[in-house]
């Protein structure tokens, strides 16, 4: 006859067993999911950076040609405050006089 004991004892061993078992399998599912992950996007990588970097150059040249635009209305900006200041300052001097 078994005795009360040794059964506790073997059913935690299974128990023990049972989840060392889930956890492996589980800590292999992810390395498997990382390996092919990893192995999808080596593939991928040259098309997209090749396609980015058109990307990238189309952006530039559009945010460069914004810049020449705004630099060229800072300008004209600037020129029409000079222009109404000299005319400002004239009038003032000639009041004063």
């Amino acid at each position: 006859m078994r005795k009360l004991g040794t059964d506790r004892k073997d059913s935690l061993d299974l128990l023990l067993d049972t989840i060392c078992n889930a956890f492996g399998g589980i800590v292999l599912i992810a390395i498997l999911i990382a390996l092919i992950t990893r192995q999808a996007t080596k593939h991928v990588e040259p098309r997209a950076a090749d396609e980015d970097r058109d990307v990238v150059e189309q952006q530039i040249s559009d945010l460069q040609t914004d810049v020449d635009e705004l630099k060229d209305y800072l300008v004209s900006e600037k020129g029409k405050q000079e222009g109404a200041g000299r005319e400002g300052g004239d009038a003032e001097v000639g009041e004063s006089g």
